[in-house]
């Protein structure tokens, strides 16, 4: 079995009709994999770093699972994508690493910048067209499914006792 067929993806994505269209995408690009989503910083928490935060009610309280990668968008309804990424980068610092693939409407460059100093591993801004979202996730498919050597599935870490 391949990397699309066995990776584990959890798409941090609030709107409805994006998470639709990212799957679409994934699926056109061949992808086969797990995807998982969470809505929210809370739930994005609640699935990555268990004990970091209070589980919200709903999906997200379901056993943390191990993914591979995090496609994350940076307009949640309850913080942003970076909030997210600074508690990650601090629970996560002396584990296997766990690749962050920003996806957002913002080409702001100062929030390129502070992300990439926070350590993303790549930063795509999602076209407007269908097409143009599906070349884009094709990209992401091609060169982390295909192209590189990924980390083993990173696992939450331990409860910390924030």
């Amino acid at each position: 079995m391949t990397k699309l067929q066995t990776a584990a993806l959890l798409i941090v994505e609030d709107s409805d009709e994006d998470y639709a269209l990212a799957c679409w995408a994934l699926q056109q690009a061949g992808f086969t994999g797990a995807v998982r989503r969470a809505a929210s910083v809370a739930e994005a928490l609640a699935l990555l770093c268990p004990g970091c935060a209070p589980a919200p009610a709903g999906p997200a309280r379901q056993a943390p699972a191990a993914f591979d990668i995090v496609l994350l968008d940076l307009n949640l309804p309850d913080g942003t994508g970076m909030d997210l990424l600074s508690d990650l980068r601090e629970e996560y610092a002396q584990r296997l690493p766990l690749p962050v693939v920003i996806l957002t409407t913002s080409n702001n460059p100062r929030d390129v910048a502070i992300l990439y100093r926070l350590g993303v591993c790549g930063y795509f801004v999602k076209p407007l067209d269908r097409q143009g979202f599906a070349a884009q996730i094709r990209s992401f498919v091609d060169y982390w499914f295909s192209a590189v050597t990924l980390p083993p599935a990173a696992h939450p870490p331990e409860t910390t006792g924030r």
